[in-house]
Order: structure tokens, then sequence, then C-alpha cells
């Protein structure tokens, strides 16, 4: 009896151990690790760059120097657009620029691909120098001439140099990083590129100037973030206004770029060596792949930069996420909870756990603390912006867990003019740049006769992320 109570205790410690090991985050190869199918034109991958994940949960990569466009699942990698017509001199598939049937069109060094809810893909066809779609089984050609230049206008006569990633947005609009003219682009529905330009916010910048930007990603409600490689930061536009999230913004080097290093710190003290690849968690983190340091950073979303995988040293390791090495990862997204990631000059594609557990997202509620006074919290709620106590005129109201705040102390606080519309029982609001209204069906609510939207409801109208510390009962306006 007591021999079977100890090897049935055994068995629960090893099963406990088994479950425990299973918790751990760790880094996987999606793609064969064997070296003669890596980089294999059909069944490999040759400096994949891009990736994408459409909304069934398909993974499509730009396999740059096959120049191909591939589809990764269970059952292997699948050609989805371009062909094989024999290497060049250098050893590698040629590439070319030919529109028609997916499985017979040609693309050059293409870096990234984009996975649209219509269920068409997007194509930076970087050495092409123009931007492709596939669908329905065929490749056209949306702008561009073939030929590196720089210029606006229609899809037969703009130009670009080297665009590296693209982005469409719900309303068709297709955001471009054109990377060697230093801008981003915007294609509208009619085919029609236009520079984008923006002004600095004074503070974090002192010029909108980009430096070779690599990729680009949008939120839903509208904010623009620019992975600036050239640069070594991470920059933000909201109605026209870049500024910095992370990075360098010192003068740069001879050669014209931002200091590098890999510095986890907030702001502009923390240090990138040209990050590819970037992609938002619906929290608010910033995956970063910060591809000459070899490693995975995240910028958390109060704005603290941590490496999350990775050494910075290059090699080829899966497991734990501080045992895993890579060398040069690139795109990056996310699936299914996790981060996908071409590791280029690996020739594979990386799933990597993402644990919310760890360390580098609990120290968030501590850097949120530090961009407040805790000596001026009390029950009552606060609202913190740019590092101080706003005083509103009327007090914020939490019921049934939501957080209402009052409305027009808020907006005038931010520059805006507002008016209670007694006949429609509306509140209409103005700015030098926008406008609106907001009533009972749109989500405001009125306390003491007064109006008041939620948290969410607020950061939507004015394009800004708003924090809750729950432990201080404040609110914090990140910059």
């Amino acid at each position: 009896m007591r021999k079977k109570l100890i090897t049935a205790i055994m068995c629960v410690l090893l099963m406990a151990s088994q479950f425990a090991f299973a918790l751990e985050a760790e880094v996987v190869s999606l793609t064969s690790r064997e070296p003669e199918v890596k980089s294999d034109v059909k069944d490999g991958l040759n400096q994949p760059y891009g990736i994408s994940v459409d909304k069934e949960g398909n993974l499509y990569v730009a396999d740059t120097y096959n120049n191909m466009i591939k589809k990764i699942s269970p059952l292997g990698i699948e050609i989805v657009a371009g062909s094989y017509t024999g290497k060049n001199s250098m050893g590698f598939p040629k590439g070319g620029l030919k529109d028609g049937p997916a499985l017979e069109s040609k693309f050059k060094r293409p870096r990234d691909v984009f996975a649209t809810e219509q269920g068409e893909l997007i194509v930076a066809d970087t050495e092409n120098h123009v931007i492709r779609k596939i669908a329905d089984g065929r490749v056209v050609t949306i702008a561009g001439t073939g030929v590196a230049g720089r210029a606006d206008g229609t899809a037969e006569k703009a130009q670009f140099n080297m665009p590296s990633a693209v982005w469409q947005t719900t309303d068709g609009n297709l955001y471009v990083a054109d990377t060697l003219n230093n801008r981003i682009c915007k294609i509208d529905g009619s085919g029609i590129t236009q520079t984008l330009v923006f002004r600095p916010d004074g503070i974090t910048l002192q010029t909108a100037a980009l430096n070779e930007p690599s990729d680009i990603l949008m939120t839903a409600s509208g904010v623009l973030y620019i992975l600036d490689s050239g640069n070594q930061a991470i920059k933000r536009v909201q109605n026209g206004v870049i500024s910095l999230v992370a990075g360098y913004t010192g003068i740069n080097d001879s050669n014209g770029y931002g200091e590098t290093g890999l510095v986890d710190a907030r702001k502009g003290e923390a240090r990138f060596n040209f990050p590819k690849g970037f992609v938002m968690d619906n929290k608010g983190n910033i995956f970063v792949s910060d591809s000459w340091n070899h490693v995975i950073r995240v910028i958390t979303a109060d704005g603290a930069v941590e490496t999350y995988a990775g050494s910075l040293f290059s090699g080829n390791t899966v497991g734990t996420l501080e045992s895993a090495r890579f060398n040069t990862p690139t795109g990056i997204a996310i699936r299914n909870g996790k981060l996908i990631v071409s590791d280029m000059w690996n020739n594979e594609v990386k799933e990597i756990d993402i644990d919310y557990s760890d360390a580098v997202f609990s120290g968030s509620e501590k850097s949120l603390e530090s961009l407040i006074d805790p000596q001026r919290t009390t029950e009552a709620w606060s609202f913190w912006k740019d590092g101080n106590l706003l005083i509103l005129s009327r007090p914020i109201i939490e019921e049934n867990g939501v957080v209402y705040l009052p409305f027009r102390a808020v907006m005038e606080a931010h520059e805006y003019g507002v008016q209670w519309q007694e006949s429609s029982r509306s509140v209409f609001y103005e700015s030098a740049d926008s406008q609106g209204m907001i009533d009972e069906r749109s989500g405001m609510r009125l306390f003491n006769d007064n109006s008041y939207l939620s948290v969410e409801g607020v950061e939507k109208i004015l394009n800004i992320d708003l924090h809750l510390l729950d432990s201080h009962h404040a609110i914090i306006e990140m910059e």
C-alpha cells in the first residue's frame, strides 16, 4: 500500500512538473530546420521579410529572395504568387515584374505582404518599386512605374524607391512606407498617391523628418505608428502631429543614421539597432523586431521598453525566451495570442508565446505610478496629463465598473470648444482640426445634468491613450 502511494505521488509530481514546463513561454520554429530545405525555392524560405495573418488565421510571408509570396500552414509551405525562372550570376533566383495569373507572375525582392479584410493580399514589391495586389488568383500592379523615383499622382505616374511596408485601413486607403524616399504615402480608393506631411510636436521631436521608415501600422482610431528604422525610433502620428514613442532623437552620425544600441529604458533613453518590423497587441503593447540587435523588444502600454526574447548575439536556437536566438528578425505579427516572427537570415518563421505574467508586463503598474504623484491621489478618481494633475470642474464618476469623464471639462482641457444643444439634447464640440457631436445614442450619460462620456469614448474622439491605474484611482494620459 505504501509503495503504491509513493508511486502515485511521484506520478502526480511528474505530471505537475510537466504541466509547469508547458506553461513556460517558449520560442518554436514553424518552418523546416533542415539545411537542404530551408532556402528551397518551393518548400523553403530565402531571407523572408514581412508577414501577415488574415482573419481566418492563415499566415502569409514575403519570401524575399525567392521572389514569391507564400502561405505557411501545418501542412507546409505553399506558393501563393510568383514564379521561378532560374538563378542570376549571384546564385539567387531571378526576379522580374509581371502581372497576370498568380503562379506565372514575377516579383523582385518583395519585403511586405498585407492580408486585407476582403481576402486580398497587398504586396510591397520592393526592388520593383511598385505596390501589387493578389486577388482571385491574379496579380495586378496598383501603383508605381517599375523604376525608382519620387512622384505622387495616378497609378501610372506615381513612383517609389524601395517601398518596404504596406497597410490598408477599413476604408480601403493604402499606406506605404516608401523607405529610400524617407516618406509615408497614402494611396486612396481611386489610385491616387499622395505624400503625407507631418508637423513635429516640438516636445519629443523637433523635426518631422523620417529616415528609411521600414514598417507602419494604424490603430482602429486612426493613429499612425511609424518604425523609423534609420533614426532608430518608433514614432506616432495623431491629427498630423508626429511625436516620439521610443528611441533616439539626437544628432545623426556621419552616415546619416541615429545612434544605435540595446538599451531598455523609456522614450528618448531607449536604443534600437535598425528595427525592421513591429506589431501592436490589443492591450496597446508594441512588439518590435530589433533586427540588428537580433532580439524582440516590447514597448509596454505605459511606455517602458524591454527586451522580450533573444540576446544581443545572433544564432538559431528555439526554447525559452531567454535562451532563444535569432539572426536579423524582421517581419512580426500576432496570431492566436502568439508572436509570429520572420527570422530572416535563419530562413525560418518562428512562433513566440506572449506571457503577460512576465515581469516585463507586471512592471507596468510601477511605470504608471512614476507618471503621477501618489501623495496627491485620493479615493476620488483623478486625471493626470503630461505628468500633472488636471483640475476638472466636475468629478469623475464610476458606475457599474465603467469610468465616465466630465465631457466639457476634459474637452476644454484639450483646447476644444463645447456647447450643449438643448433641442437635440446633444453636445457639440469643435477645435481647429475637427468637430463632432455626442448624444445618448453615442454613449453620452447625464449625471447631475452634466454630460459625461466613458474613458473609451473620450479616447476615440481625441485619439489619445488613457490608462487607468486602479490602485490609485488615477486616469493617466500617455504622451
